[in-house]
């Protein structure tokens, strides 16, 4: 029976994707974080891109390569950057000429970790100096994580900082607190046209993106896209009817 192949933070999005999937044509599913469990091929990959036993047909939803687009954040900007969408653009072994500026102690983390803000030059060399990856601080308007499923985007939620982010001089907003509960025909227009750019550009089949839009930039600013986002039940089952129709489930 093929698999969905996910990672220890996705496995309970991927068993929610897994039984609306059941759902939507009756056929079940196993879901493994372990590629060693592949036997019978993967059915789509979330959150773990993993390399699976020789000889099993992997999936396009999503491929190896995106997932590591998804998972590096450096990868992801310079790519954003290279075909001139908005993006962070990461530095190593060097000063900054300005601040504030923010620390990236991990190029592959989520929910926020390893990000700290340094506002000088003080703060910057007690967080680790030129040895430490940093990126400009991005002011942005306002943060949205975004949903896309074969390049159109399928739901959207408005990013806020955590509980104790909250009145920061530089929030990091790593926390979504409700949902855009309408259709996006004549709103978000340049974002949608942005999301399929960054579609065509990673070639991923679904992910979510997590974007701030500036004022001063009249335009998306992408921080970085996850192949394996918490999903809602909402987000799970047009997932699982796209795939059921893609795949001929």
């Amino acid at each position: 029976m093929p698999k969905i192949l996910t990672s220890n933070v996705s496995i309970d999005s991927a068993k929610l994707l897994r039984d609306q999937i059941t759902k939507v044509c009756g056929t079940q599913f196993l879901v493994t974080t372990h590629p060693a469990n592949i036997n019978d091929g993967v059915l789509a990959r979330y959150g773990n891109g993993m390399r699976i036993p020789d000889g099993q047909q992997d999936t396009k939803y999503n491929t190896t390569e995106f997932t590591k687009i998804a998972i590096q954040k450096n990868l992801f900007a310079n790519l954003m950057l290279a075909n001139k969408i908005c993006a962070p653009k990461f530095y190593s072994g060097e000063k900054p000429t300005s601040y504030p500026v923010v620390i990236r102690e991990t190029l592959d983390g989520y929910g926020g970790a390893g990000i700290k803000v340094a506002e000088n030059e003080e703060q910057f060399m007690q967080l680790g100096g030129i040895d430490c990856t940093w990126t400009p601080y991005q002011e942005v308007d306002y943060e949205v994580r975004a949903y896309v499923i074969g390049g159109e985007m399928t739901g959207l939620y408005v990013k806020k900082p955590f509980a104790n982010q909250v009145g920061d001089k530089y929030p990091i907003r790593s926390e979504w607190k409700y949902s855009v509960r309408y259709e996006f025909e004549n709103v978000y227009s340049l974002l949608k046209r942005r999301l399929r750019q960054v579609t065509d550009i990673v070639q991923g089949k679904f992910f979510a993106a997590d974007v701030g839009y500036s004022s001063k930039l009249k335009d998306y600013f992408f921080f970085e896209i996850n192949s394996g986002a918490w999903m809602s039940e909402g987000n799970a089952e047009r997932l699982a009817k796209y795939l059921v129709k893609e795949l001929g489930l």
